[in-house]
């Protein structure tokens, strides 16, 4: 019988963390399962690995492959289009699956072409962190076409007939995005596409991300630690409640926020009306200051006339001065031309007088 839901794993150099991924999503509560791990240029410690749980699990399917992309998507492909299942769910090889995992995404895909937990992982200090997101409806869906990654591999899932109606399915990531973001921007630039989010959560989700400084047996020995308080310790219920008690959190953190959003609008509020009065009296003295400049100008363009004309008139008394100086100089001149003729004539006839005289007084001599 074909299975009804086949698990891809794809996995690189995690073979210490690998057997506990592989054995979270054997362990589930529904039958027709089968793990596929994609070996995207793995090294012999993981074929070793990979040997021994092969032996175990008839159902399991490991696929040996060099090298390829980023993290191996086109492998993803090739899977995806030669498989027989119905539904396809992803595990990351450093994180586990509740039990009851893939049980609810077959429910949430009996109404969705797209289906997924809550976005929530572990910290390394055990503090469990949900995002409280959703790609069903908006903001989520915009803020994710956008650019921003809201979920992770783990968990994703989605229905075979809805991965054939893409354009191209899984291939190389550009730089800039993840590469389970890049392929979930295919689903929702889709408009046919549906989506649904569980509001439980169904991954335990250890942010590779955030542990980048630490060595293969640490990550082990963590990943050995959350698998037994998991199994053995209820775990998984607990996970739960943790995941939803930082929801609630993050809802109370909301409202507070929203709370002093709130307030800070009415302030704002209140601070624009204030401005708008202030602005109001700004126009009104602008407005008084124009007129007031206006008859400025007008006195200056008074004042600008007014110093035209007595320049003008001081040009034109000047004139006058310069012409009744020439008729000064010129009646001297004549004055003195007749004061001279004068002079010299009578001086003529005083000597005539003086010469009149002699010339009698001689006669009289003589």
């Amino acid at each position: 019988m074909s299975p009804r839901v086949d698990v891809i794993v794809p996995t690189h150099d995690h073979a210490l963390l690998l057997p506990l991924a592989v054995a979270s999503a054997q362990a589930q509560t529904v039958s027709g399962v089968r793990v596929v791990v994609i070996g995207d240029g793995v090294g012999d410690d993981t074929r070793d690995v990979m040997a021994g749980l092969l032996r175990d699990d008839s159902a399991l399917v490991f696929v040996d492959r060099p090298k390829s992309g980023r993290t191996g998507e086109r492998l993803r492909h090739e899977v995806l289009v030669a498989t027989d299942a119905e539904h396809i769910t992803y595990l990351s090889d450093d994180d586990l699956l509740f039990p009851d995992h893939i049980e609810r995404m077959l429910a949430l895909l009996e109404r969705a072409d797209v289906a997924m937990p809550p976005s929530t992982h572990l910290s390394r200090d055990g503090e469990v962190l949900t995002s409280p997101w959703s790609l069903e409806d908006e903001p989520g869906r915009s803020l994710a076409l956008s650019g921003t990654s809201l979920f992770s591999l783990t968990g994703l899932a989605h229905t075979m007939g809805a991965y054939r109606r893409l354009p191209f399915g899984w291939r190389d990531t550009p730089p800039g995005f993840y590469t389970d973001q890049y392929m979930l921007m295919q689903f929702l630039a889709e408009d046919w596409c549906r989506f649904a989010v569980d509001d439980t959560v169904t991954a335990v989700h250890l942010a590779d991300s955030l542990r980048r400084d630490m060595t293969p047996d640490e990550r082990s020995s963590e990943l050995r630690e959350v698998d037994v308080w998991m199994r053995e310790r209820d775990g998984w219920a607990e996970f739960r409640r943790h995941a939803q008690r930082h929801l609630r959190h993050q809802a109370a953190e909301g409202i507070v926020g929203l709370d002093i959003a709130r307030q800070q609008v009415a302030e704002a509020s209140r601070y624009a009306a204030d401005l708008e009065i202030t602005l109001q009296q700004t126009r009104a003295a602008v407005e008084e200051a124009t007129l007031y400049a206006a008859d400025l100008v007008r006195h200056l363009d008074d004042a600008s006339q007014a110093r035209d004309e007595a320049f003008r008139s001081l040009v034109e008394q000047r004139r006058r001065g310069d012409e009744l100086e020439g008729l000064l100089a010129e009646r001297s001149t004549q004055y003195a031309t007749v004061m001279a003729t004068r002079t010299i004539r009578l001086r003529d006839s005083l000597l005539r007088r003086r010469g009149v005289r002699a010339l009698m007084r001689w006669q009289r001599g003589g």
